[in-house]
């Protein structure tokens, strides 16, 4: 446990306690508040953000998180003048009683962690939180991010610097440590994964090539490989002792006749796939009219981006 775990426990055990001196119809209408900003900030971010570049001078890893926030405290602003009407309807004695304070306690409790969920995707994904993996050993924000994966890839696209995907070179990538890649708190994006399955297919149909279908096998394979280069920091076909995709397959029990590896590093899901198809060889994987298989996996590192590895097989 570190400051952040004290700082997110600290920021559920307040809205617990204001809970309590709110009372229930106060703590759920600051629930509601809360998760009803947040929405609609996620939902219309983008095209706030279009009008911000179209009409003002603003850098561009600036004009995502201003269009959140300003969103977010609009939204929050105008829930809060509707509620407060909502709120003279409710008689003192009623707000004063001890169940009414009591139960307070429930939607306070939510609302801190749902305070906590925001803060730890920010602090995960956002730049200003690149400090040494080591010092940032949090339990809580690990736990919190691997839980509620499904935001990352909204928080990714709107606090991270937008920058063009990596893509492998040949089977003959030097391996090369670095810091750009090395993280030991990553999580697996099944939800992702199966964009990316649809994204390929949708490509094959296109060139009326048959569907490619997920192996298990494959997809060990990718997951292997892309934890490995998180954890050991680099980005490459070959491991650093020299094992090749088609080496790796063959430890595995991996039988083929033809087999290929795509590999990819982003922060945006399309603009990896946008970056494959953009390069012939990869490409080519992605057609090959021998593949019938395939094995993806997509380890997200919050601030350290996707890494993205696809195991192609007869």
């Amino acid at each position: 446990m570190n400051v952040v775990d004290i700082i997110l426990i600290a920021v559920v055990i307040v809205f617990a306690w204001l809970g309590y001196k709110r009372g229930f119809l106060n703590s759920f209408f600051s629930l509601v508040k809360w998760a009803g900003a947040l929405a609609i900030a996620l939902l219309l971010y983008g095209n706030i953000a279009l009008l911000v570049e179209q009409y003002f001078s603003v850098r561009e890893e600036w004009q995502k998180p201003l269009s959140f926030l300003m969103l977010f405290i609009t939204a929050f602003f105008l829930l809060s003048l509707l509620f407060m009407l909502l709120k003279k309807s409710v008689t003192p004695e009623t707000q004063s009683s001890f169940v009414n304070k009591i139960t307070g306690l429930i939607p306070g409790f939510l609302t801190g962690v749902l305070v906590s969920v925001m803060l730890a995707k920010i602090l995960v994904v956002s730049v200003w939180f690149s400090a040494p993996e080591k010092e940032n050993r949090s339990v809580l924000l690990s736990s919190l991010s691997s839980s509620t994966g499904w935001l990352d890839g909204n928080v990714s696209a709107i606090f991270n610097t937008p920058e063009p995907p990596k893509i492998s070179g040949s089977f003959e990538t030097a391996y090369n440590a670095s810091d750009e890649f090395k993280s030991e708190l990553f999580n697996a994006r099944p939800d992702l994964e199966q964009q990316m399955l649809q994204l390929l297919n949708t490509e094959r149909k296109k060139a009326g090539l048959k569907l490619l279908i997920t192996d298990g096998k494959l997809q060990l394979a990718a997951h292997q490989h892309a934890a490995d280069m998180f954890t050991r920091g680099y980005f490459s076909h070959n491991t650093p002792e020299g094992s090749n995709p088609f080496a790796r397959m063959k430890k595995m029990g991996i039988k083929y006749k033809y087999a290929g590896e795509n590999l990819a590093h982003s922060y945006d899901l399309d603009a990896a796939h946008s970056g494959l198809m953009n390069s012939p060889g990869h490409r080519a994987n992605i057609l090959n009219t021998k593949f019938g298989k395939v094995g993806i996996s997509i380890l997200d590192s919050g601030n350290k981006g996707l890494m993205l590895v696809q195991e192609f097989s007869n």
